[in-house]
């Protein structure tokens, strides 16, 4: 995105990024996650640049676990439950564009085991929503 909106009406100038800025950004309007977290992510998201666009989306979606890890902790269901489905998504959408999907390195190495399938990370996350 780079401070401004990079093509005409859009966020992106690469219509594939475009399109799913707009997605993300449905789904945070919806309440899954947040408009301003969104922006501030798709911020950091060089135009065309898959890798950027993994590196960012995983970046927030391992935050995000986190703080749902913390509040689970402190006994904030409803804020642990809302960080884990926010983190769950945030992990899919990061792996919208195959050749990022690169585990060697970043929150998802953490996350993934090389042998598991690449969506095993937001799944478990998605299960740990579920059962709160």
């Amino acid at each position: 995105m780079g401070g401004k909106l990079s093509g005409p009406g859009g966020f992106f100038a690469d219509a594939d990024f475009d399109f799913e800025a707009r997605i993300v950004l449905g789904a945070a309007a919806s309440g899954l996650g947040d408009v301003g977290l969104v922006l501030a992510t798709m911020d950091r998201i060089a135009d065309g640049d898959p890798q950027s666009w993994f590196d960012a989306w995983t970046g927030v979606g391992a935050d995000l676990a986190s703080r749902g890890e913390q509040a689970l902790g402190r006994g904030h269901l409803a804020t642990a439950s809302w960080a884990f489905l926010a983190a769950a998504e945030y992990y899919i959408k990061a792996l919208v564009f195959p050749s990022a999907r690169s585990f060697s390195s970043g929150p998802l190495a953490q996350e993934q085991p090389a042998s598991a399938p690449p969506r095993e990370a937001s799944a478990r996350w998605k299960s740990r929503w579920w059962r709160l």
